[in-house]
């Protein structure tokens, strides 16, 4: 089963692309930037660099030494996973009681890890008509588990460089409160990023520039967030 990257080393490969004199000098300020907002988004200064550098250098290595094992051991894995997948959905309110409903929703968090070796990966919405539903723990709980979740950071900026990164999953909270952009680049991933061969294709820094938004979903808020889009293209919703 793949590991999903710590946020040193997430800083490492940002901070290693912005200081990369064969990478486009627009690609080097955007990385220059994103490595810039993460150190504001964890409460760090330029003077932590070495120590996140160093503390991203080890994750590396773990990453490596498990790798001879990985193979061997994914059964085992996705055993586990899926346990306490279940066990900690079944103390989740927005679940109820249905066991219907938290098998979709371990299912789904499984399914994160080998998504790439099918052609469609649908989505999952919790919605409630009010607030203390539970909501956000289901969310909190499926972004520990699931492949490579984004950080809960919200910018269309954000959404894309997540997943032109490499394979991972979208969690996305409190969409009836996005501002408009990032509405649309969540709406762009919902409703098409569900097929293996969607892709969006941007201008960046004057260049075009394609990038990839095949990846699993799961969202939440309150009532009709996501308009028609909440009709389709997902495996439960209520």
């Amino acid at each position: 089963m793949a590991r999903s990257q710590t946020p040193e080393q997430r800083f490492k490969r940002l901070f290693d692309s912005s200081n990369d004199e064969s990478t486009a000098q627009e690609e080097r300020a955007s990385a220059q930037r994103r490595s810039q907002d993460w150190l504001k988004r964890y409460g760090k200064k330029p003077i932590d660099i070495s120590s996140i550098l160093a503390q991203a250098e080890r994750g590396d290595a773990s990453c490596h030494s498990a790798a001879s094992t990985a193979v061997v051991d994914a059964p085992a894995q996705l055993r586990k996973h899926a346990l306490e997948s279940r066990r900690r959905a079944s103390h989740l309110q927005i679940l109820g009681d249905e066991p219907d409903v938290r098998t979709v929703y371990t299912l789904r968090v499984l399914a994160t890890n080998v998504y790439d070796q099918f052609q469609i990966t649908p989505r999952v919405l919790l919605i409630s008509e009010g607030p203390e539903s539970g909501k956000t723990t289901a969310l909190e709980i499926a972004r520990r588990l699931m492949f490579r979740a984004n950080d809960g950071f919200a910018s269309d900026a954000a959404i894309r460089d997540h997943f032109n990164e490499g394979r991972g999953s979208g969690i996305f909270d409190e969409v009836d409160l996005l501002n408009p952009a990032v509405r649309q680049a969540l709406l762009a991933l919902w409703n098409r990023g569900h097929l293996k061969s969607a892709k969006i294709a941007l201008m960046i820094g004057g260049r075009r520039k394609q990038f990839n938004l095949f990846a699993p979903a799961i969202a939440a808020g309150l009532g009709a967030v996501l308009g028609q889009a909440q009709l389709s293209r997902h495996l439960f919703s209520g």
